[in-house]
């Protein structure tokens, strides 16, 4: 056969490939159309209409959701049954689920004519004094949890400690200044930085590969026979919750979103929450359009719910984004399961049953494996019934949504996140990221995510340490998970896009940095544990993607400045650092021969060429190289129509470095920047996604009844 004939048999055969998997990734809403959000069928759409379960239900009016008569019976007796916490917490617990957070404008209301104290309308057992409620409005708050028990704690605007990142970013460009008087010792520093870090990247290059081998075996496994195979009744059982943050982005990449939860194996197990803000425009016309994209012919749904959860503005000591949006929307999930009867409940003494419920947190651009919930639950099942309460499931992120038509800067930083992510992140449980799944009794007695934070995947592992009293070990799924990246109209938007996404990252990592030591001095956490955490989260956020390379860069620069002053150069005769490092032997071979006109040596010369220049051959092999191989196995694996020429790669391979010293400097000045401002300049400004296409021909494709199976939940 000839070697033509061949390639168009295995063209033909990736096209039939990714045509089938897409068969099973998009196929989004049946009857949305791209620029309508109400159409005929929507608006003849009743939320009364669709056929009743079978169990004693009705509809409650205020959410428009399926809940049991007894709903607010069985709320009012529910006890939970604490797995960490002490037994006296328990009512805590409880009432933290339940309870909202007051309204900033119900908590200026004067309780009485007499009385100094401030009382919420709605939470009138909650008194709030006036030096609170002033300081509340000066200032953002932190320390302790806020949603438990209301206690706010005012931060301190400037002493955060959040200034020792400050003290480490002013010192890493010492080649700067110090190779002038001590030239001998500033490139000592810097080799001996290179080292450490070289071994922390060839640690990283191992494990992924491995990552890479467990991911292609994954596809050949049948999790949900694996299930079955350790319990058949717990497979069936466990419920997954899915909540899914929203503010501006187009109700299409909602839908493509959704759909690959749609079509996963066991979507009948799986309860959605949409969670909007109440800001968000056309708010009713995108729930129209999603609710009616999700049902069956016969006006049942895909999943087990589909709800949607209303985030008010104004809340008391939050900061508005992402991550009070999944506060607030896990929170309503949690108490629809119960209402709902989800979760089981004991008719005699109140106590819920959360032993077999996951709830998974997303973005507005994720792209779920079809098997993802199958294998999650498999993770699930796998670890001992106390390990797997106590864990985080993490699939690692690829950030392939559009990545190919994104400008290189976005793209290169996209790629190497993924390999930064499986090699550190995961790898060292650091923290987990955007896409991770947690047991509902972890998140329950971690109070959920902290509202008065940017950064829910950090301070929820924080959280969860505080809960636990130890580390949080992050539990890898073996299937990828797809994400979008920055993205921008032009060249130049997508550049502030990228420094303003970089910037927040960096703020938030510093702010939370503050909010655990706070934790640790004060003993809240394992000191063992938690020094252990402070090594692994300084040296990741601090010395990898900031420290190193603002080190890496100062000494290419001060290397072109030896171009003119020889004697800054490390291999001159009066600097010639590790000299003595090995013996006299060294030495006396280091100074072989005759000094040239520079004052060097041939021997030093091609040394020290030698070292520095290993360090930069060992970044492009070990790092950029293997995080290219990464993201090109996924986009074959998971059939994405990945159009990157030769030269375009090339040209992306070879730019990695410079973009990542762009990447330091820009973190270098957040570093500054909330180190000057405090508390102050936390905030969340959500990711521009309006530019990454989606598949809106995949999405107007039907999804027929006999595509899903719906299966009963087993729920008391």
């Amino acid at each position: 056969m000839s070697t033509r004939k061949l390639k168009e048999e295995s063209s033909v055969g990736g096209h039939r490939r990714r045509n089938d998997l897409a068969k099973r990734w998009d196929h989004g809403a049946r009857r949305f159309e791209e620029g309508s959000l109400e159409s005929k069928s929507m608006r003849e759409h009743s939320r009364t209409s669709r056929q009743a379960p079978e169990r004693e239900m009705s509809i409650n009016h205020r959410t428009g959701e399926w809940e049991l008569n007894d709903a607010d019976q069985r709320q009012s007796a529910m006890r939970i049954r604490p797995r960490w916490s002490t037994n006296a917490e328990a009512e805590t617990i409880l009432a933290d689920v339940l309870h909202d957070m007051p309204m900033r404008s119900e908590m200026d209301k004067m309780s009485g004519a007499k009385s100094n104290d401030y009382q919420s309308q709605v939470h009138s057992q909650v008194p709030f004094d006036r030096k609170t409620m002033d300081l509340l409005r000066k200032a953002k708050h932190e320390g302790n949890d806020i949603m438990s028990n209301y206690d706010f704690k005012v931060a301190h605007k400037m002493w955060r400690w959040n200034l020792v990142w400050l003290v480490m970013a002013l010192l890493a460009p010492y080649p700067l200044w110090l190779t002038f008087p001590r030239c001998k010792t500033a490139y000592e520093i810097t080799i001996i930085i290179n080292v450490i870090i070289t071994l922390n990247y060839s640690v990283a290059t191992v494990l992924c590969f491995q990552y890479l081998w467990r991911m292609i075996r994954s596809f050949q496994y049948d999790w949900r026979a694996g299930c079955d195979q350790i319990d058949p009744e717990l497979s069936k059982k466990i419920v997954h919750i899915v909540v899914l943050p929203t503010y501006k982005e187009p109700v299409s990449l909602l839908i493509q979103t959704i759909s690959s939860i749609a079509k996963q194996s066991i979507a009948h197990q799986i309860v959605v929450c949409v969670g909007m803000e109440e800001k968000t425009p056309e708010q009713e016309e995108k729930k129209r359009a999603m609710r009616d994209a999700f049902e069956l012919e016969d006006g049942s749904a895909v999943f087990q719910g589909l709800i949607f959860a209303v985030h008010p503005f104004g809340m008391a000591g939050e900061i508005s984004g992402a991550c009070s949006n999944r506060n607030h929307a896990s929170r309503e999930s949690v108490k629809h399961c119960i209402r709902a009867g989800l979760i089981p409940q004991d008719p005699k003494t109140g106590e819920l049953d959360l032993s077999h419920h996951l709830l998974t947190v997303c973005d507005a651009d994720t792209t779920f494996h079809p098997r993802y919930f199958e294998c999650l639950t498999h993770c699930f099942m796998t670890q001992s019934e106390t390990r797997r309460f106590e864990v985080c499931y993490q699939s690692p992120l690829f950030y392939n949504i559009d990545l190919a038509g994104r400008y290189f800067f976005t793209r290169i930083i996209g790629i190497l996140r993924s390999y930064f992510m499986v090699g550190f992140l995961i790898a060292m449980n650091i923290n987990t990221m955007s896409i991770y799944s947690m047991s509902v009794q972890l998140l329950i007695e971690s109070h959920f995510f902290h509202p008065g934070y940017q950064m829910d995947d950090i301070i929820y592992t924080l959280s969860a340490m505080k809960t636990i009293r130890k580390r949080v070990e992050i539990i890898s799924i073996d299937v990828p998970t797809l994400s979008g990246p920055t993205s921008g109209a032009t060249m130049v938007s997508e550049w502030d896009e990228w420094v303003t996404q970089a910037m927040r990252w960096t703020i938030g990592a510093a702010e939370v940095f503050h909010y655990f030591v706070v934790k640790l001095v004060g003993r809240k956490m394992d000191m063992v544990s938690g020094l252990g955490y402070f090594w692994w989260f300084t040296y990741y956020y601090g010395v990898v993607l900031c420290v190193g390379g603002m080190v890496t860069l100062c000494n290419l620069i001060m290397t072109i400045v030896a171009q003119g002053y020889p004697n800054v150069g490390p291999a001159h005769d009066s600097c010639m650092p590790m000299s003595n490092w090995f013996g006299a032997g060294f030495t006396d071979w280091l100074q072989e021969g005759e000094l040239d006109a520079n004052g060097s040596y041939d021997n030093s010369v091609w040394f020290y060429n030698w070292v520095f220049g290993f360090f930069l051959l060992f970044f492009y092999i070990a790092v950029v190289l293997v995080a290219f191989i990464m993201d090109a196995v996924v986009s074959q694996v998971m059939a994405l129509d990945e159009k990157v020429g030769p030269l375009r790669q090339l040209f992306h391979f070879l730019m990695a470095q410079p973009v990542l010293w762009a990447y330091c400097l820009v973190e270098f000045r957040a570093i500054c920047v909330i180190a000057y401002y405090g508390k102050a300049v936390c905030g969340h400004k959500p990711s521009e996604k309006g530019n990454l296409k989606t598949d809106t021909a995949a999405a107007k494709k039907p999804v027929k009844a006999s595509e899903v199976a719906i299966e009963p939940v087993s729920a008391a």
